[in-house]
C-alpha cells in the first residue's frame, strides 16, 4: 500500500486534486493524509482565525474527496515547511503531494526540486485552476521555509473518517481518468538534487535516445535527462503496450500524446538545450514504457527507446 502526504496550499476548487488522487487510487491500494496549513490570509489575521479558516478549507477538501477511499486529514502548522515536517515525524509516507494554484514551469521545477532536497521523497505538484495561494510568494511555500521558523502553535490532532469505497468504474472511464490527468507525473528539477531513490540516465543526441538500463524496478524513479546533441530536444515517457516504432501519429506528423493507447508518466515540459540536463520524477509500475523526443520529426528519425519495468 502506498501512503501519500497531500498538502493543500490554496483556497479554491478541488476538481483537479480529486482527479489526481482518484487516479492514484485506481493504480493500487493507497492511503491519503490531507494537511491544510493554517497560513494566514492577511498580515493582521490572528492565529485562531487562521486555524478556523484552515479547518473550513479542510472540510471542503474532505467533502470533495468523499468518493476517494482511504482519506483522512488535519490542520497543520501555519508554516508550510513545519506542517510537512510534523506529518513526516509522526508517520512514514511514500510520496509528497503539494496542491497549489497554477504556476509556470520554472516555478514548478523550483518547488519540486526544493521539496525533494528537503524531505527526500518523490514530489507531485498538482495545479488547481481558479484558486489562490495561502501566502503571497509561491516559491517561499509558507513563512520562512528555508529558515525553519519555529512553530506558531500546536498541530491539531488528525481527524480520521470512514470513506465509502470507490465505485466500480468501467474500463473506459478508468482509461479516461488515468490518461487525461497524467496521474503519475511528478514534475521536473533543473537543480540536480541528490536522489533518495533509483535513478536512470537518459542521453539524447541527434537523433537517438540511450537509456542507462533497459530494465528497471517498480517504484519511485528519477530520470536524469542529458542533451548531448547540437540541437534542442525534449523527453516524454509513456506507458503502453504498443511496439517501439508503432506509436499513434497525429495529423501534424508527431506522436499523438492524447491517444488513449498511451499513458504519459513524465514530460520535460519545455525543450532541453544542447549541453543541458534536467531531472524528472516518476513512479513506475510493472509494464513497458517508451521514451521519445516529440519535437517535429524527431520520433520518426529514431528518437525513441523502450524500458521494461518489473
Amino acid at each position: 500500500m502506498d501512503r501519500y502526504l497531500v498538502v493543500v496550499n490554496y483556497d479554491g476548487p478541488h476538481d483537479r486534486l480529486v482527479a489526481e488522487l482518484r487516479a492514484f487510487a485506481l493504480a493500487g491500494e493507497a492511503r491519503f493524509h490531507i494537511v491544510v496549513p493554517a497560513v494566514p490570509n492577511a498580515g493582521s489575521q490572528t492565529e485562531g482565525r487562521a486555524r478556523a479558516d484552515a479547518m473550513r478549507r479542510l472540510d471542503s477538501v474532505e467533502s470533495a474527496l468523499a468518493q476517494v477511499p482511504g482519506v483522512d486529514g488535519e490542520v497543520g502548522d501555519g508554516n508550510v515547511y513545519t506542517a510537512i515536517r510534523d506529518s513526516l515525524d509522526r508517520a512514514a509516507y511514500d510520496v509528497l503531494v503539494l496542491a497549489t494554484p497554477r504556476v509556470d514551469d520554472r516555478d514548478r521545477d523550483r518547488i519540486v526540486d526544493r521539496l525533494v532536497r528537503l524531505f527526500g521523497l518523490p514530489v507531485v505538484q498538482v495545479s488547481a485552476d481558479d484558486s489562490t495561494w495561502l501566502q503571497h510568494h509561491p516559491i517561499a511555500l509558507g513563512l520562512g521555509l528555508d529558515q525553519g521558523v519555529t512553530r506558531r502553535g500546536p498541530v491539531s490532532a488528525a481527524r480520521r473518517h470512514g470513506r465509502r469505497s470507490l465505485r466500480l468504474l468501467t474500463l473506459a472511464c478508468s482509461l479516461l481518468i488515468v490518461t487525461t490527468i497524467a496521474g503519475f507525473t511528478w514534475g521536473a528539477s533543473r537543480g540536480g538534487a541528490t536522489q533518495p531513490f533509483p535513478s536512470l540516465t537518459v542521453t539524447e543526441s541527434d537523433f537517438t535516445i540511450g537509456l542507462s538500463t533497459s530494465r528497471a524496478s517498480a517504484g519511485p524513479t528519477s530520470l536524469v535527462v542529458r542533451n548531448r546533441g547540437p540541437s534542442p530536444h525534449e523527453l516524454v515517457v509513456f506507458r503502453t503496450t504498443l511496439a517501439l516504432g508503432a506509436l499513434p501519429i497525429g495529423p501534424d506528423g508527431n506522436v499523438n500524446e492524447d491517444s488513449p493507447k498511451l499513458v504519459k508518466i513524465a514530460d520535460s515540459g519545455t525543450n532541453i538545450a544542447p549541453g543541458q540536463s534536467r531531472t524528472l520524477y516518476a513512479i513506475v509500475t510493472p509494464g513497458t514504457y517508451i521514451a521519445i523526443c516529440n519535437l517535429p520529426g524527431h520520433y520518426r528519425l529514431g528518437m525513441h527507446a523502450a524500458l521494461v519495468v518489473q
